[in-house]
């Protein structure tokens, strides 16, 4: 309940009484001039109301009290009217007001909003932590938005100090005060139909916002696009990858992700393994830059970002290259990823079919 009506309340109630007080007072001293023949003062009709209003019914002097039939009617009516007044009056202004002040006291601390350039993160899924982390080893102002999360996440939350909002990601004023007027971009986790509502009411707010929206259902990749979202996102095709790369025993190189930044120049990330060619060299000796054209902008090994790495920085096995660079530069990083081996085999297959290429090319049709 609002304040001002409290207060409203509050005043109600105080007129109240002041009326009932006066009208008391006054009936009392007409009664006992006019009916009991008695001469009486103020102070003793003020007297006599405060302790009939307030049910004590010791008044001490004997005088003060009525005799005749018509006083003890009026005392009757004056103690019903005040036992209504006071307990249901006070009941009206203070149980409201200990209601407000309940829910005031129960309510979550107050958010901490970003002022800008943050990622705005809605709903709870599987990936909702690692994202959660991911952006803070980035060091990337975040807020979370989910209605109802589980308890665990919500003590992963406090545990780490995340601004969050408990409400509807669906809804504008939602996103308003997750401040998406002035957010970087917007990463939604939920079901594929929550995500393409949420990507229309972001849009509707901000047209120019980047959504990134994970995906289920591989046949709702087009919907999501058409209703806002920047880039649709299957973990399951990327684990699909994984796991094909695993199989094929491609431990040489290990597809993190990516990140578009500008037309084809983009963050991709590679984990290097033990039998990778560049571990154990320094980005120096490696060579990358000049081979590639590319630029390791970072490294990871496991909760620790190094940005902006010394050239003399060693790539051990285990570490994640953060890998800037157009579409061409990223795919002769990966050549450079490839065993000699594995390099000489696929150099050898482009031969043989140019050599059956030019073969063929000479056989009479």
């Amino acid at each position: 309940m609002a304040d001002s009506t409290i207060v409203r309340r509050v005043q109600i109630f105080s007129l109240t009484i002041i009326s009932i007080a006066l009208f008391s007072t006054l009936g009392y001293i007409i009664i006992k001039f006019f009916v009991e023949d008695q001469r009486t003062t103020l102070v003793e009709a003020f007297y006599w109301t405060i302790v009939t209003l307030s049910t004590l019914g010791a008044y001490g002097n004997g005088a003060i009290a009525f005799e005749s039939e018509i006083g003890l009617a009026f005392t009757t009516i004056v103690v019903i009217i005040g036992l209504g007044v006071v307990f249901l009056g006070t009941a009206n202004v203070i149980g409201p007001w200990m209601e407000d002040r309940i829910r005031v006291a129960s309510l979550p601390p107050e958010v901490s909003v970003p002022k800008g350039g943050h990622v705005i993160i809605c709903c709870h899924s599987e990936l909702t932590r690692e994202v959660l982390q991911d952006l803070d080893i980035h060091n990337v102002e975040h807020i979370f938005i989910e209605k109802d999360p589980p308890e665990e996440m919500t003590g992963y939350l406090n545990s780490r100090e995340i601004p969050h909002i408990l409400g509807d990601p669906t809804k504008s004023e939602t996103l308003f005060k997750a401040n998406i007027e002035k957010a970087m971009s917007l990463i939604v986790l939920g079901s594929d139909s929550t995500n393409a509502f949420i990507c229309l009411t972001a849009k509707k707010i901000r047209p120019d916002i980047h959504i990134i929206s994970s995906v289920s259902t591989q046949t709702n990749e087009k919907i999501l696009l058409r209703a806002g979202a920047t880039k649709v996102i299957s973990p399951w095709v990327l684990a699909g990858i994984k796991l094909a790369d695993q199989a094929l025993h491609r431990h040489d190189v290990s597809y993190v992700g990516e990140v578009a930044i500008l037309g084809e120049l983009g963050i991709h990330e590679y984990a290097i393994c033990e039998d990778s060619p560049l571990a154990g060299q320094t980005l120096f000796s490696a060579g990358i830059a000049h081979k590639t054209g590319a630029t390791i902008i970072g490294i990871r090994r496991e909760d620790e970002l190094k940005l902006t790495p010394s050239p003399y920085e060693k790539i051990k096995p285990g570490s994640i290259l953060l890998v800037m660079g157009t579409s061409k530069q990223i795919d002769s990083f990966k050549a450079m990823l490839a065993p000699p081996e594995v390099e000489k085999e696929q150099t050898e297959k482009g031969n043989s079919h140019r050599i059956n290429g030019k073969k063929g090319g000479g056989q009479p049709g």
